[in-house]
């Protein structure tokens, strides 16, 4: 890949958390606790990389539940 490329890659993806700090993220790849027992290769740190539209999406869904409720990232 070119580096030009991979840095336009990179401008397109967001940490869920810079957009939506208050969400609840369960992550379980990264754990022991998902459905083979054991972490998966590949994942480095906890935490959930999307497109920005897609966090902005959660972004907004997470702002409709403020009423006491709070979207919980799978």
């Amino acid at each position: 890949m070119f580096e030009t490329e991979e840095k336009q890659i990179r401008q397109n993806f967001v940490l869920l958390s810079d957009i939506v700090p208050d969400i609840i993220q369960e992550l379980r790849y990264f754990s022991t606790y998902n459905f083979i027992g054991e972490r998966i290769d590949g994942y480095i740190e906890p935490c959930a990389i999307l497109t920005g539209k897609a966090a902005e999406a959660l972004k907004r869904v997470s702002d409709d539940l403020k009423k006491g409720v709070s979207a919980q990232n799978f």
